[in-house]
């Protein structure tokens, strides 16, 4: 097993290229495939599809019919169209696979700073650790030990932005982030408990362990367990 980073490696790659790329004649690119060859014996598409494989480096996120792509949580491009994505992955001699976008409801004209923040809230670069992300496939949902049957809501993600459109239009109108997206049932015994859960207290959910995570609701917090 690699003892290297991906992060380290393209960094070593960037060093060999400072130094030797113009007496080699190599792009950047080129002088990722030559290290990958003089440690590995392998292409870099190799290694990275393999000694790389769980490192979770690029992040591409569409946002206002925009793609933003992050590496290592830090953006470093923006895109129209997901052709552009791709010749930035073909160019880059880095793996592309459009299942792996991640797909964000709009909540607003948001700077790259603030964005970032509400990728990281949203949970897009440690999707394990992500309530939001994890509802939206879960099998088994326990709250406060209690099983519930009910997944997000079937439109939560236009009702977000819906609101956000009538929010920017009419002052009057509730914040988006304020929209119940997750309206959960339990049953123990004869009692029926009922639950209204917003975008904003997911998004603001505390990561336990073990797929669980606290949900602060008014007055009170709830105990989500999640089976996959």
């Amino acid at each position: 097993m690699t003892t290297i980073t991906l992060k380290q490696f393209k960094n070593s790659a960037k060093r060999f290229h400072e130094t030797h790329g113009s007496v080699l004649n190599l792009t950047y690119t080129q002088s990722l495939q030559q290290l990958s060859q003089i440690f590995f014996s392998k292409t870099f598409e190799e290694i990275q599809a393999t000694l790389f494989k769980d490192e979770q480096h690029f992040t591409i996120v569409h946002y206002n019919n925009s793609y933003y792509i992050y590496e290592f949580k830090t953006n470093i491009a923006v895109y129209q169209t997901l052709d552009a994505v791709k010749l930035f992955f073909k160019e880059s001699s880095y793996l592309f696979d459009s299942k792996s976008i991640f797909h964000v409801p709009y909540i607003g004209n948001l700077t790259i700073s603030k964005l970032t923040k509400y990728l990281k809230k949203y949970g897009v670069f440690e999707p394990q650790k992500s309530i939001i992300i994890q509802l939206e496939n879960a099998d088994k949902i326990f709250i406060d030990d209690r099983f519930s049957p009910y997944n997000l809501n079937g439109d939560w993600f236009e009702s977000i932005e819906n609101n956000q459109l009538d929010f920017e239009e009419n002052e009057s109108s509730d914040n988006p982030l304020q929209t119940c997206i997750w309206y959960p049932e339990t049953n123990e015994e004869y009692n029926l408990y009922e639950y209204y859960i917003t975008f904003e207290q997911l998004l603001n959910a505390k990561y336990i362990e073990n797929n669980t995570w606290i949900v602060e609701q008014e007055g009170f917090s709830v105990l989500i367990k999640i089976y996959n």
